[in-house]
Protein backbone atom coordinates (compact mmCIF):
# COMPACT_ATOMS: atom_id res chain seq x y z
CA UNK A 1 0.00 0.00 0.00
CA UNK A 2 1.22 3.51 -0.73
CA UNK A 3 2.84 6.01 1.63
CA UNK A 4 3.76 3.29 4.12
CA UNK A 5 0.05 2.85 4.79
CA UNK A 6 -1.24 -0.42 6.14
CA UNK A 7 -4.68 -1.42 7.37
CA UNK A 8 -5.72 -4.69 8.93
CA UNK A 9 -8.88 -6.15 10.39
CA UNK A 10 -9.19 -8.83 13.00
CA UNK A 11 -12.00 -10.31 14.98
CA UNK A 12 -11.06 -9.73 18.61
CA UNK A 13 -14.04 -11.03 20.58
CA UNK A 14 -17.18 -12.95 19.74
CA UNK A 15 -18.99 -9.72 18.91
CA UNK A 16 -16.32 -7.25 17.74
CA UNK A 17 -13.79 -6.31 15.09
CA UNK A 18 -10.63 -4.26 15.39
CA UNK A 19 -9.43 -2.17 12.46
CA UNK A 20 -5.82 -0.96 12.75
CA UNK A 21 -4.38 1.66 10.41
CA UNK A 22 -0.76 2.83 10.28
CA UNK A 23 1.18 5.24 8.07
CA UNK A 24 -0.47 8.00 6.03
CA UNK A 25 -4.21 7.87 5.37
CA UNK A 26 -4.70 10.24 2.45
CA UNK A 27 -6.52 10.34 -0.87
CA UNK A 28 -4.05 7.83 -2.35
CA UNK A 29 -4.62 5.23 0.38
CA UNK A 30 -8.23 5.94 1.36
CA UNK A 31 -9.56 3.13 -0.85
CA UNK A 32 -7.77 0.53 1.27
CA UNK A 33 -9.22 2.00 4.46
CA UNK A 34 -12.66 2.22 2.87
CA UNK A 35 -12.56 -1.46 1.88
CA UNK A 36 -11.50 -2.54 5.38
CA UNK A 37 -14.19 -0.43 7.02
CA UNK A 38 -16.86 -1.73 4.62
CA UNK A 39 -15.91 -5.30 5.51
CA UNK A 40 -16.48 -4.75 9.22
CA UNK A 41 -19.44 -2.36 8.97
CA UNK A 42 -21.25 -4.85 6.73
CA UNK A 43 -20.68 -7.68 9.23
CA UNK A 44 -23.17 -8.65 11.91
CA UNK A 45 -20.89 -7.92 14.87
CA UNK A 46 -22.03 -5.27 17.35
CA UNK A 47 -18.75 -3.46 18.09
CA UNK A 48 -16.01 -2.05 15.85
CA UNK A 49 -12.81 -0.78 17.47
CA UNK A 50 -10.68 1.49 15.31
CA UNK A 51 -7.01 1.93 16.23
CA UNK A 52 -5.46 4.98 14.56
CA UNK A 53 -2.50 5.18 16.95
CA UNK A 54 -0.05 4.33 14.17
CA UNK A 55 -1.20 7.00 11.72
CA UNK A 56 1.32 9.75 11.02
CA UNK A 57 -1.19 11.62 8.80
CA UNK A 58 -4.92 11.66 8.12
CA UNK A 59 -6.41 13.75 5.36
CA UNK A 60 -9.95 14.91 4.74
CA UNK A 61 -10.81 11.73 2.82
CA UNK A 62 -9.80 9.53 5.76
CA UNK A 63 -11.79 11.65 8.20
CA UNK A 64 -14.81 11.50 5.88
CA UNK A 65 -14.62 7.71 5.66
CA UNK A 66 -14.45 7.40 9.44
CA UNK A 67 -17.44 9.73 9.83
CA UNK A 68 -19.44 7.69 7.29
CA UNK A 69 -18.58 4.44 9.06
CA UNK A 70 -19.67 5.89 12.40
CA UNK A 71 -22.99 7.00 10.87
CA UNK A 72 -23.56 3.59 9.25
CA UNK A 73 -22.90 1.81 12.55
CA UNK A 74 -25.22 4.14 14.42
CA UNK A 75 -27.99 3.60 11.84
CA UNK A 76 -27.61 -0.17 12.29
CA UNK A 77 -27.60 0.01 16.09
CA UNK A 78 -23.93 -0.89 16.37
CA UNK A 79 -21.04 0.90 18.04
CA UNK A 80 -17.83 2.20 16.48
CA UNK A 81 -15.19 3.23 19.00
CA UNK A 82 -11.87 4.87 18.22
CA UNK A 83 -9.56 3.25 20.76
CA UNK A 84 -6.31 5.06 19.94
CA UNK A 85 -5.09 8.02 17.92
CA UNK A 86 -1.69 9.51 17.29
CA UNK A 87 -1.06 13.06 18.50
CA UNK A 88 -1.31 14.32 14.89
CA UNK A 89 -4.68 12.63 14.34
CA UNK A 90 -5.95 13.92 17.68
CA UNK A 91 -5.07 17.46 16.62
CA UNK A 92 -6.84 17.05 13.26
CA UNK A 93 -9.91 15.61 15.01
CA UNK A 94 -9.88 18.50 17.50
CA UNK A 95 -9.59 21.14 14.76
CA UNK A 96 -12.40 19.61 12.69
CA UNK A 97 -14.74 18.84 15.59
CA UNK A 98 -14.59 15.12 14.84
CA UNK A 99 -13.24 14.52 18.33
CA UNK A 100 -16.73 15.37 19.67
CA UNK A 101 -18.33 12.66 17.52
CA UNK A 102 -16.11 9.85 18.73
CA UNK A 103 -17.92 7.43 21.04
CA UNK A 104 -15.19 7.50 23.68
CA UNK A 105 -12.47 10.20 23.59
CA UNK A 106 -9.21 8.52 22.57
CA UNK A 107 -5.96 8.74 24.45
CA UNK A 108 -2.97 10.07 22.46
CA UNK A 109 -0.29 7.49 21.74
Amino acid sequence: MGNGFHVSTERVYDDSWRVTATGELDVATAGYFEAAMAQVVDSDLSLIEVDLGGLSFIGAEGARLLTEAMAACQAQGRTLVVVAVSSFVRRVFSLTGLIDQIERPPTPV
